[in-house]
């Protein structure tokens, strides 16, 4: 008998830990079918999706709101066919402003609802915590530090782990691996790599590639064999082919070839996001930028409450790596500290050294994978 799971990821980040779980439940249970909302990968792990993920992937106040209409749309859609298969149980992952709706309504009708991934209430709006008492059977958390913070207000909570530490496209790859990287993108093996990744959201795109184009064509003019690579998705590599129009700049959709690219770049400029904790785990020198609207910007002023805003920093509770945001988000600033770093040792290898921490931090204890870990709790609460 099939067992019906609705899952949703609202970004790219969730759509790896998706494809993961899906793949580690369908192991355990060939009879589940997962219906939902994800991007590539879990399509290709077996979702069978309602919309594309994009649809939803939004971030920032003022860009939700331009959106919103659309956003709506899609939320009733994902509540009406929730309603219509009646699924053994919802699994949202993060995202939630989407997600909390659709999970009050799914405990409405009775469906056990499982969040993946906290919450950053150590963050910003701690009052989320006891909150998600309301729409959330349990969670599983990323970090070992996070149960604790929402066990207190009687939600059962497990730690699975960082999906980056079983991310095999970061591992460390073959000298015949890397030279077929170099051969394939007609890149120069002795010549400085530098990583841009402008974002996983369209409007982070947007917002993001202009300035970070500008910053490497200015360190071109210092460092004239510089090379360049930009990892992205499907979605977004036509409108990325047409802002580029270098040769020594190459966009790539090829995961594998993203973490080759990690471990071989002399560094990276990033959006903030998970990806800085990949760069952490590949040990590559980072610089952190971003930028939202005036109007986000204004509100998430007065909510959060760290000092920082990568991943990596917060963890390490240090400003381990440069972060320019907003007003300090421009083509000359970012230039100046890529060009540091590029040509001082001695800043990359107190990155380098600090990354031990995470790395250190988000390791299993055991063998199991944080997948594995998720989906054997998941079964075993459910019964399937």
């Amino acid at each position: 008998m099939t067992k019906t799971i609705f899952i949703i990821a609202g970004e790219a980040s969730g759509d790896v830990i998706g494809a993961k779980f899906i793949k580690a439940v369908s192991k355990i249970d060939s009879s589940a079918e997962f219906v939902g909302v994800g991007g590539d990968m879990m399509i290709e792990a077996g979702l069978k999706p309602v919309f594309p993920l994009k649809d939803i992937s939004v971030i920032g106040i003022a860009e939700i709101l331009s959106n919103l209409f659309r956003i709506l749309t899609r939320l009733r859609t994902v509540i009406k066919t929730i309603e219509n298969i009646k699924p053994k149980a919802l699994v949202v992952i993060d995202f939630p402003g989407f997600n909390d709706r659709v999970a009050i309504q799914s405990k409405k009708l009775g469906i056990p609802v499982i969040r993946y991934v906290a919450p950053q209430v150590w963050a910003w709006r701690p009052w989320r915590a006891g909150g998600m008492t309301k729409f959330a059977d349990c969670l599983f958390t990323l970090f070992e530090f996070e149960p604790p913070l929402f066990e207190k207000h009687g939600l059962k909570s497990f730690f699975v782990g960082h999906p980056v530490v079983e991310d095999s496209d970061l591992v460390h790859p073959s000298a015949q691996g890397v030279d077929e990287f170099f051969n394939r993108y007609e890149l120069i093996k002795s010549d400085p790599l530098v990583c841009l990744f402008p974002g996983s959201r369209s409007s982070e795109i947007r917002r993001h590639v202009p300035i970070f184009l500008n910053a490497v064509k200015m360190l071109k003019q210092d460092i004239p064999n510089l090379q360049v690579f930009i990892p992205t998705f499907n979605d977004y590599f036509e409108s990325l082919k047409k802002s580029v129009n270098d040769k020594w700049i190459v966009i790539s959709t090829n995961r594998r070839d993203k973490g080759i690219a990690m471990r071989s770049a002399v560094c990276a400029l990033a959006a903030s996001g998970t990806v800085t904790l990949e760069l952490a785990y590949t040990a590559t020198p980072t610089i952190v930028a971003y930028k939202v609207s005036q109007t986000t910007a204004f509100i998430l002023k007065r909510l959060i409450n760290i000092g920082n805003v990568s991943l990596v920093n917060i963890l390490l509770k240090e400003t381990a790596i440069p972060e320019l945001l907003q007003k300090d988000c421009t083509a000359a600033a970012l230039y100046k500290h890529m060009l540091s770093l590029v040509t001082n040792s001695e800043l990359r290898d107190l990155q380098t050294r600090a990354f031990k921490k995470i790395k250190a931090m988000i390791a299993p204890s055991n063998k199991v994978m944080p997948s594995e870990k998720a989906a054997k709790l998941f079964v075993d609460r459910l019964g399937l």
